[in-house]
């Protein structure tokens, strides 16, 4: 011993050393002169927690564990002792134990935000803790009133869609610290609730505190854009270029402000710098990954706006190549192929993937393009492995699909959706519901009846028992069953969802004859009650109940559905031979009507009217 060391001392020196040591790359060196110091005095919890982390290094984690513990029976309120003990059994993955020593030292330092980091990602790795991150973040930023913190948490409630308290959060934070950063943040809450001018107010005042600050300006043009200001958000972009031309998301700024302002080549030169400058930036590619999609998306827009299809197919292909788990880059070039006639090929593109997480989302699109090509079975066998979990949310998405095919006229596949989901869960009454509905359009009238049939005897069927029912009277008057559709009528008008909406068909009693919708796909959008009672109307007179009609008639309300008002006026007055009034509705009918078959249809009665 160097008799110039004080004896108690020299536990602290080895340290020291040690400290030094590890600086200077020598850890092995400085494990042996920690053990040296914890023989020197076995009681020194400094010596433990430096050992923990200088074993956790080497990947000795067993002797790390035991240095750190080592610590905390020394010391349980070490500070070092807790953070390290607790990131050292969450780099283990052992989440639930990490915990405690991770919330122990985050109470006693409220500001310490790599223990911080350390308890976020605990907490991320066990499931239903959202709201224990949530109170760990507020409990940081509230007890230390860091704005650094602040601005974490009220990222963390934008993240989670509360821009409103995200905002509280960012107001508070500027209160404590006003900056540049701290003003874009407050801004950013704003634009996100739609709050344009505040936005813009908070941004003007970051660039006059920070003129070289391009977050600033990059904000500013978005909010400009946004609000069709083009030639103060072109300005904007071009001012955070001008201060960094190197930060690709400057570069997506003005090609966003040219995008609204139709100039297609110019977005694409654009968009393709900030392409160049996200590939040159290997280290920061994942950071910037979510910009290279944009820029990417803005070159297929261009291409498309251009009408160059086959340069956005290419460009989407190329896209595919950098970013393959972004799976609109498969989807979009399949919608452009499905549009040009092409879905064998937009299939071809989906099942080209290989990324397993762009496979699985993609599996809706294949579901979808196989039915329209007419291959229902093999579409089937495509997505019922994905109905073994949580079967009922993807069911809707299947059924929303099957919507979407029958609102565009695609009635084969649309039905073949509806019928497959329908046997795997007979008893859904929406499913039902709409299967009948796409049936009474295609003339299929026994299993359409049977379908809302069922839906009517169901338990708690509730409007989707009403929308049956008015969809059953409306089959009744196509069959001539019009004593049932007229008593079906009345019961819908009487019913407590006579004023929900829903899409419907009316049936028209001209020339004595029963018309179907005109124009039946995907229908109209009316209350039940007024489809109820334009049924009614119908149903009454077919059967020469004149005054029933007119009761019915009159009990239609118009504000909303004036063009079907002055049909059904017409055909209840051509109904008592009062041609040249019925004339008068339907022409007025015409004028209100915008839909080309329905037009046509009036026409046809105002012609046929004539001369009687």
């Amino acid at each position: 011993m160097n008799p110039m060391t004080p004896p108690n001392n020299r536990h602290v020196l080895l340290v020291s050393a040690a400290i030094i040591l590890r600086q200077a790359g020598e850890d092995q060196r400085a494990i042996e002169i920690l053990q040296e110091a914890i023989q020197e005095k076995p009681d020194y919890e400094s010596a433990y927690v430096l050992l923990g982390a200088l074993s956790q290094a080497a990947g000795n984690v067993e002797q790390a564990e035991i240095a750190f513990r080592k610590a905390l029976e020394i010391d349980p309120n070490n500070s070092e002792a807790l953070q390290g003990m607790g990131l050292f059994l969450d780099s283990q993955g052992r989440f639930p134990e990490a915990l405690p020593y991770l919330q122990k030292q985050l109470k006693k330092n409220p500001a310490d935000q790599i223990t911080l980091d350390g308890l976020m990602n605990a907490l991320t790795h066990l499931p239903g803790r959202e709201k224990e991150i949530e109170d760990a973040l507020r409990n940081a930023w509230e007890k230390s009133q860091n704005a650094d913190l602040g601005i974490r948490y009220g990222r963390y409630l934008l993240d989670y869609n509360d821009p409103r308290e995200a905002r509280s959060v960012f107001a508070a934070v500027v209160d404590v610290s006003k900056t540049a950063r701290t003003l874009v943040e407050l801004a950013l809450s704003c634009f996100i609730m739609k709050e344009y001018d505040d936005a813009i107010q908070h941004l003007q005042e970051a660039a006059l505190i920070d003129p070289q600050f391009d977050r600033a300006w990059r904000g500013l043009s978005q909010c400009y854009n946004t609000v069709g200001d083009y030639d103060k958000a072109l300005e904007s972009a071009e001012q955070a270029i001008a201060i960094n031309p190197n930060h690709y998301r400057n570069w997506q700024a003005k090609s966003d402000v040219l995008l609204s302002l139709k100039q297609y080549e110019k977005v694409l030169e654009t968009s393709q710098k900030g392409i160049e400058l996200i590939k040159q930036k290997d280290d920061s590619r994942l950071e910037a990954e979510p910009v290279l999609a944009v820029l990417f998306l803005q070159r297929i827009k261009a291409y498309i706006e251009m009408g160059k299809l086959d340069d956005a197919i290419t460009e989407a292909e190329t896209a595919r190549i950098e970013i393959p788990t972004d799976v609109r880059f498969y989807l979009y070039p399949a919608e452009i192929l499905v549009g040009l006639g092409k879905p064998e090929q937009a299939l071809e593109i989906l099942e080209a993937a290989t990324d397993s997480i762009a496979i699985d989302q993609l599996s809706t699109g294949r579901y979808q393009m196989l039915h329209q090509l007419g291959r229902a079975q093999e579409a089937w066998d495509t997505i019922s492995p994905l109905l073994e979990h949580n079967p009922d949310k993807k069911l809707e998405t299947f059924a929303n699909i099957g919507v979407n095919y029958y609102s565009r006229g695609l009635t084969k596949p649309a039905i073949a959706i509806y019928r497959q989901i329908i046997a795997f869960n007979p008893n859904n009454v929406r499913f039902s519901t709409n299967l009948a509905y796409f049936l009474i359009g295609e003339t299929q009238y026994e299993e359409a009846e049977a379908l809302l049939l069922g839906v009517i005897k169901s338990d708690g069927a509730g409007k989707f028992g009403q929308i049956a029912l008015c969809n059953l009277a409306y089959l009744y008057n196509l069959i001539g069953d019009y004593s049932n559709a007229l008593e079906i009528a009345a019961a819908v008008f009487e019913s407590t969802f006579s004023t929900e909406g829903a899409y419907l068909r009316v049936p028209f009693w001209v020339n004595h004859q029963m018309l179907s919708d005109p124009d039946p796909i995907p229908g109209r959008e009316i209350t039940l009650g007024n489809a109820a009672m334009a049924c009614g109307a119908a149903a009454a007179m077919a059967l020469g109940k004149l005054d029933t009609a007119e009761r019915m008639v009159n009990k239609f309300q118009p504000d909303n559905e004036p063009l079907l008002q002055e049909m059904l006026l017409g055909c209840f007055e051509q109904a008592k031979k009062k041609y040249a009034e019925a004339r008068q509705h339907w022409k007025a009918a015409r004028k209100l009507s915008k839909r080309k078959p329905e037009q046509s249809t009036l026409d046809e009665w105002i012609q046929a009217s004539k001369g009687k």
